[in-house]
């Protein structure tokens, strides 16, 4: 089955990359991967940034994390999406076009923290029934369209 395909995914590369310690970032996934490592981790961090996206998500799983991450997930997360969706860039002008409409990570990988659960039959997208997932992904994005107007 193919992957469902978000127009605001991690994966998609910013309009800029971002520096962070030295190291900079192309994308959210890289950013929020390398975060998973403890501070002083710094090479690793690099190695992360400089792999391809799919390969940092797979790396990150393997990950021993910082012992405070599942506290700093969310604001890890909302940093980068706020260098990503700032005013100015393509990704704000994207975020603004969605409107008051909810915004909702529909995945088919069973991510049921950042998105919600779906299927994808080739040309349309299903969402699980009940609808299963925190969306967390969607909520931020939200919250940063909300506070942009």
């Amino acid at each position: 089955m193919p992957w469902i395909k978000n127009w605001f995914s991690n994966m998609l590369p910013l309009d800029t990359p971002f520096e962070y310690q030295g190291i900079l970032f192309s994308t959210v996934e890289n950013f929020y991967v390398a975060m998973k490592t403890q501070k002083h981790e710094v090479e690793l961090r690099k190695q992360i940034a400089a792999m391809p996206p799919h390969v940092a998500k797979r790396f990150g799983r393997q990950l021993q994390r910082r012992p405070d991450w599942e506290g700093i997930k969310l604001p890890v997360m909302e940093f980068a999406l706020r260098i990503k969706f700032a005013p100015g860039t393509s990704w704000y002008k994207k975020l603004i076009a969605t409107g008051d409409t909810e915004i909702v990570e529909y995945n088919n990988w069973g991510d049921k923290f950042w998105g919600v659960i779906a299927y994808y039959d080739g040309r349309t997208i299903t969402p699980s029934n009940p609808r299963i997932g925190q969306n967390h992904l969607g909520k931020l994005l939200m919250k940063i369209r909300a506070e942009s107007r």
